[in-house]
């Protein structure tokens, strides 16, 4: 009859079918059941628990009474404080305790002892009663309940003071009674109430008949229920007989050991609550058995089509489309079925876009994530609280151990990962990742096992759609920085390099001096043979002097290789030469030069080879101190026995073999791999710019050569260099040196030099060869003279670094003047100003000092008459 029902109407009688006769029953029992007879029990208990307080405040009064009427006795006081205990029973006769309806009655003395006691039943004298009695001698006076044994005592202890001294406690009276079952029928005697007193789940006392007497708890009797309203419960004996009950509140006079219960006996008026509670039951349960088969009609078609439903929903769950859900009625279920029809419809239109959009994403998240993980930077992922949610395999591979696949991440935090870097970088790391703030640090420095990193470390915001996070970027700056360190040394060298050409020129106007100041000795001491000895020492001193000068220029010359046929023993006996005065004394050096074949090659080139293998070969042996060999010997490829002890395969032909040997440390495969790369070095920071081996390696290559090196470590490298051969070709003509010219002369000569130590000498030595000379100390002073006569003079001499005016400049000018004008320049060391720039200028001779007498001399006699350089002068 309810198949055209609408779902609401069949919900409408289902909820009437169930929610009546419940409704009506819970009126009924609430109305008739609690607001009637709750209120009646309530009152009664509460009046009934009245009662007992009020009796139990008398008898603790009558306690406290008796307790000071025998204190307050003038015999009791003075037998107290002498002892008498005589006086004290016949004060306290037997018959006493009876009459007062007390339990019993003691005396105490001031130390506690117990000098009297008239007991029905005496008290055992345990802990609880000697602090009490304790407490009440040293303080006040006590009246409480506590436990004796298994029972409980209600005890006043009242002091006993001295008969004349009212501050004088002699000892202590004590006045009380056990709490029985008579003491709980005097209290239903007093108020008309029965009383139980339990301790915890104990029954101690009640007022009950023998009939009646409570029984243990292993028994089936329990306390009231705590949990009931008002402090209200039940008390059960074994006959299943039961009482309604309060708790009595008397906490604060002394009753707080033990729990008593205002009883009351209801059972009439309950049996009549049970009979009126089973009638409404029967009634409630017919009431809900026919709405139970009024709701089983109902929910029998109900539950039909939400199976139908629930089986069609579970389909949709696992993407099964294709199904069609048919519901046979008219009511809201019909509507819910095409409903889900349409939904099924949708669903598989959406599941499939959604496919395609999945697709597509994970497409662009491999794109994603393949250009994150191919960058050459390390990326780490960071949320708020520092922990790592992502890392790329940059990061991973140089952070994490490969072989550990235990964790997602090779650490929890990035302080794990950053943890070898500086402190300040860190700490400023930390706050912009707690912030979510943006940070860039240009140079950071970490270490890694034992090396020393250099990293640029950007942190950047990332806003996601759940939670913000930060993305660390490490860019490892460590070769960018090296190469600056590099550059910043190049640098340092280049200055040292021009140091040195300053140093060099002031020194070599130095030894102009000497050797032109020792000639003119040498010309006034002629036949003096001591000072003659002496003054050729100075002479060989002085060009000790200008080779290791010379030496220093060749070593700081930046130019372009300029190869000609050299003998390479002149560039290795120099190169020894400056090492032996720079190297320590206990670094001995073995030469063993053989070879005077010629190379095709820049000779400073070859002395900065030999330079750069001895300084490499003196810091590997800068602690243990040991020996260097250096060895050039010709060389005939094929040789059998040199080629089995190099690596490279060099071709048939003549060949310089140089080797370079120490004793040190010497080297691993891995340093030995490395070893010719830019930048790389052993030394420690600051001592090494890691050039020499490369900047040998690129020479050798330049000149066609080839390079080995072998090394053991502990004991040490070898460096063979091999150079081919080339000999020299003869010139085409060759002069015969027959014609011989005085050196002697009377030419007309301008000098120019700012340095008096070399203008002064150089001057007195042209005047003795018969020149006749002028000297200037500046450029501008010689240019007014050579202007105001310029057809007098036969030759112009001139420094190159003046002040006011410099040497090329002067020169510029004079040349202008008279074009046929011969000139020598001399210069203690000009990097701005070359040899092939004089011969273009037109100047006839460029001299490097320091210059002897007899060389400037022949340079003049050339120069003035034209003379070959292949005539010999006298």
């Amino acid at each position: 009859m309810f198949k055209h029902t609408t779902l609401k109407k069949k919900a409408v009688f289902f909820l009437l079918s169930i929610l009546l006769p419940f409704c009506l029953t819970l009126v009924i029992t609430l109305t008739v059941l609690w607001h009637r007879t709750d209120a009646f029990f309530q009152s009664h208990l509460t009046e009934a628990a009245k009662r007992i307080q009020l009796s139990l405040c008398l008898r603790r009064k009558n306690t406290q009474t008796y307790a000071r009427l025998f204190s307050d006795n003038r015999q009791i006081r003075q037998s107290a404080y002498l002892n008498d205990v005589g006086t004290i029973k016949s004060t306290l006769p037997d018959n006493i305790v009876s009459e007062l309806d007390v339990n019993h009655i003691a005396l105490f003395d001031r130390t506690g002892r117990l000098l009297h006691q008239v007991a029905t039943c005496a008290p055992v004298m345990d802990l609880s009663r000697s602090k009490m009695l304790q407490d009440v001698l040293h303080g006040n006076d006590v009246t409480m309940a506590h436990k004796n044994g298994n029972s409980f005592l209600i005890e006043t202890f009242h002091r006993i003071f001295h008969a004349n001294q009212k501050d004088m406690v002699v000892g202590a009276v004590c006045v009380g009674y056990w709490i029985n079952n008579d003491f709980a029928r005097s209290i239903k005697n007093m108020c008309g109430v029965d009383i139980a007193v339990f301790d915890a789940d104990r029954p101690v006392a009640s007022s009950f008949t023998q009939v009646q007497t409570l029984k243990s708890v292993s028994s089936g009797i329990r306390i009231p229920t705590k949990n009931l309203s008002h402090g209200r419960g039940t008390l059960f004996w074994e006959d299943n007989y039961t009482f309604d009950s309060v708790q009595v509140d008397f906490s604060q006079n002394g009753f707080n050991k033990i729990q008593i219960y205002a009883v009351l006996d209801h059972s009439p008026l309950k049996i009549a609550l049970k009979k009126t509670t089973v009638t409404i039951l029967i009634a409630f349960g017919l009431l809900v058995s026919l709405g139970a088969v009024i709701a089983m009609l109902i929910g029998s078609g109900v539950v039909q089509s939400m199976n139908k439903i629930i089986g069609f929903a579970r389909s949709l769950s696992v993407r099964q489309f294709d199904q069609t859900l048919e519901i046979n009625s008219a009511d809201e279920f019909a509507e819910v079925a095409s409903a889900f029809n349409l939904m099924s419809r949708r669903l598989k239109k959406s599941f499939a876009q959604i496919e395609n959009q999945t697709n597509e994403i994970e497409k662009a998240k491999t794109y994603l994530n393949n250009i994150i993980n191919a960058m050459p930077l390390m990326l780490i992922g960071v949320n708020r609280n520092g922990n790592i949610i992502f890392l790329n395999h940059e990061a991973e591979s140089f952070f994490c151990d490969p072989l550990d696949e235990k964790k997602a991440f090779c650490a929890e935090s990035y302080r794990d990962l950053l943890q070898h870097c500086d402190t300040k970088s860190l700490d400023a790391i930390e706050r912009s990742v707690t912030k979510i703030t943006s940070l860039r640090i240009e140079s950071v420095t970490c270490r890694k096992d034992t090396k020393t990193l250099f990293h640029r470390i950007t942190v950047f915001p990332v806003t996601a759609s759940d939670d913000s996070f930060v993305m660390i970027c490490l860019e490892n700056t460590t070769g960018q920085h090296l190469m600056e360190t590099r550059l910043r040394q190049a640098e340092k060298m280049e200055s040292i390099g021009r140091l040195a050409g300053g140093i060099a020129h002031d020194f070599n106007n130095i030894l102009s001096g000497i050797f032109g100041y020792t000639r003119l000795a040498q010309m006034d001491a002629q036949g003096q043979k001591n000072i003659m000895v002496s003054l050729d020492n100075i002479f060989k001193a002085g060009q000790r002097a200008a080779d290791l000068v010379q030496q220093i220029l060749t070593f700081s010359r930046h130019s372009h290789p300029r190869k000609s046929h050299i003998k390479m023993m002149i560039a290795v006996k120099e190169a020894l030469k400056l090492l032996k005065s720079t190297l320590p004394a206990d670094i001995e050096i073995q030469a063993k030069i053989e070879s005077h074949s010629t190379i095709l090659a820049d000779a400073t080139q070859m002395h900065q080879i030999v330079m750069n293998l001895c300084t490499n070969a003196y810091a590997a042996m800068a602690e243990t101190r040991g020996t260097l060999t250096i060895t050039l010997t010709d060389i005939t490829f094929p040789d059998a026995d040199v080629q089995s002890g190099i690596s490279c395969r060099i071709p048939d032909g003549a060949y310089i073999r140089l080797q370079v040997i120490d004793t040190g440390h010497g080297m691993d495969e891995a340093t030995l791999e490395k070893a010719f790369e830019p930048y790389f070095t052993t030394r420690e920071l600051g001592k090494g710019t890691g050039l020499g081996l490369t900047l040998v390696h690129s020479i050798v290559e330049e000149h066609q050569g080839y390079l080995d090196v072998t090394s053991t470590p502990g004991k040490g490298t070898r460096f063979q260099l091999f150079f081919p051969i080339k000999i020299k070709p003869l010139p085409a003509k060759v002069v015969p040196l027959t014609q011989e010219v005085p050196l002697k002369g009377t030419e007309s000569v301008l000098f120019v030099e700012d340095e008096e130590e070399v203008r002064k000498p150089t001057t007195e030595l042209l005047r003795h060869y018969g020149y006749r000379v002028q000297a200037c100390e500046n450029g501008e002073q010689a240019l007014k003279l050579f202007c105001m006569t310029p057809a007098d003079y036969d030759l112009v001499i001139t420094d190159m670094n003046m002040p006011k005016m410099r040497g090329d400049a002067l020169v510029k000018e004079i040349l202008t003047i008279r074009p046929d004008m011969a000139i020598i320049l001399l210069t203690g060391y000009s990097r701005s100003f070359s040899r092939e720039r004089a011969e273009a200028m037109g100047i006839k001779a460029y001299l490097e000092k320091p210059v002897t007498a007899e060389f400037l001399i022949k340079t003049i006699r050339q120069n003035c008459l034209s003379l070959s350089p292949n005539v010999e002068m006298k």
